[in-house]
């Protein structure tokens, strides 16, 4: 049982999960099957890991119904019966940390009803829950044209006829609901169309932007909406410095105001930002990287569940490695090894730890400490073998540097988990270092237009695919 899809997700809750979800199966409100509470008792023994050899359907069929033959439809039944119920469970955890939602199906059932008497009290709970929500962003604005929705079915029911402010209300905030969506969309649209080329189209986006461009003051009593409204114009506009300047400082201001997804949303839309300023030459753009993960660090905003994904750690490094902050940066490195994965940790680190090694010119502990770990994942088995051919170039180790060539050029062409543009953007880099340390090992005097020459600068920087085409630029230089 230990692979079903029950045992797996209550691997996942924690011990006072499991022990309500008993709870739950156990009250003849949610079940009156009294098998599936006493089955779920069984399984629960082996908390928390559910890795024994007793835990089968065949043991916990005869731990049920002792003497009888196993039926495998029979349990199958219970197994998923109960696992509806887990649903169930989840759903109900949920609605507890949402009273306001409760509240709103409560309406839903009092206005059905009829109960019109009952209602306004409720209502008024709402709106008070209302009031202590702490961020006001898409849930904030979709709860609250819920309440002045069910406010305004009241008053018809009752058949009020006067003004009443409660249909205005609710489509304030329909407008405020659907322009946070529609900018949140087109924001992650424009994103992927740069990335993938993907061709989304968002219709309108430009009505809602040109009635915020003209009702500022719309914009400054909201500031989720602004956030969008500046990432929509950082990620359109030809001159985006000051939108990118304007989000970062709102987001610094405002951060009470935002959930934490919301917030790592869109600081990684600066982050991917500064990413294209640095692709298009505005290398100063490095040092906005690094403060905007120094911030994220600071904030507990880019630990999931208490891991770092590689690729966040990647990129704090790199910046760290390019504003030269070899202290900060090896610090980082060991501060943060044990909130990666662990089956990515030894890799990434080791990686990370000689490639900055390498940045500081210590050729040697660059090698010795790509030598502590066997790469089982190909992206950072080739990243290693680069190290190592630049610092064999460097070294001017020739045999190790000639030998080391032609693995990594097989290993190129052998390997079916690199992209294809992995392997013509490394394989020319391979063919190129090869060139290079061929002028560079040449006797004096013999000759020929060599690589410092501007015929050779040009060939190398008009190659369209080529990794580490910088460094190569450097070494030529």
């Amino acid at each position: 049982m230990e692979k079903t899809r029950l045992v797996k997700a209550l691997r996942r809750l924690n011990t006072r999960e499991r022990t309500r979800f008993l709870r739950l199966v156990e009250s003849p409100f949610f079940n009156v099957q009294a098998d599936l509470s006493r089955l779920l008792a069984e399984i629960l023994v082996f908390a928390p890991e559910f890795q024994h050899s007793a835990l089968t359907k065949a043991e916990m069929y005869k731990r049920l119904f002792p003497g009888e033959p196993y039926q495998e439809l029979r349990f199958n039944n219970l197994v998923s019966d109960l696992h509806q119920l887990l649903y169930r469970f989840l759903a109900e955890l949920s609605m507890e940390q949402r009273p306001v939602t409760q509240y709103q199906f409560l309406l839903d059932t009092l206005l059905e009803r009829e109960w019109h008497d009952l209602a306004p009290q409720a209502l008024r709970r709402y709106a008070q829950l209302q009031e202590q929500e702490t961020f006001r962003g898409e849930e904030y604005f979709r709860d609250q044209y819920m309440l002045h929705d069910k406010q305004d079915r009241l008053l018809v029911d009752q058949e009020k006829r006067s003004y009443q402010s409660s249909l205005q209300e609710k489509n304030n905030a329909l407008d405020r609901f659907y322009h946070l969506e529609k900018l949140r969309i087109a924001c992650d649209m424009t994103s992927r169309n740069r990335v993938l080329n993907a061709g989304y189209t968002c219709p309108f986006v430009g009505d809602i932007l040109a009635f915020y461009t003209h009702n500022e003051e719309a914009l400054l009593a909201s500031p989720i909406l602004r956030a969008y409204f500046q990432t929509y114009q950082l990620l359109t506009a030809a001159e985006s410095d000051t939108y990118f300047n304007n989000l970062r400082e709102d987001l610094s201001q405002y951060r009470r105001h935002f959930p934490e997804e919301e917030l790592r949303s869109l600081y990684s839309y600066l982050l991917n930002y500064c990413v294209w300023q640095i692709n298009s030459g505005r290398t100063h753009f490095y040092q906005e990287i690094l403060h905007i993960y120094k911030r994220l660090l600071a904030e507990d905003l880019l630990l999931k569940q208490g891991n770092l994904s590689q690729w966040a750690y990647i990129n704090i490094i790199t910046a760290g490695i390019r504003l030269q902050d070899y202290s900060w940066t090896e610090e980082f490195i060991q501060t943060y090894r044990d909130t990666l994965l662990p089956q990515v940790r030894e890799s990434v680190y080791t990686y990370n730890l000689a490639n900055l090694y390498l940045e500081q010119g210590d050729y040697g502990r660059a090698l010795a400490q790509l030598q502590e770990v066997e790469f089982t994942d190909a992206y950072y088995h080739l990243a290693a073998k680069i190290i190592q051919l630049k610092c064999y170039f460097i070294l001017e180790e020739s045999e190790a540097l000639y030998s080391l060539l032609s693995a990594t050029l097989g290993f190129i062409r052998r390997n079916r988990q690199l992209s294809e543009y992995q392997k013509q953007s490394n394989k020319r880099f391979v063919q190129w270092l090869r060139k290079l340390y061929q002028w560079k090992t040449m006797p004096a005097g013999a000759g020929g237009q060599g690589p410092g020459s501007a015929h050779w600068r040009q060939t190398l920087e008009s190659e369209p695919v080529l990794a580490n085409k910088q460094w190569l630029l450097a070494q030529m230089a």
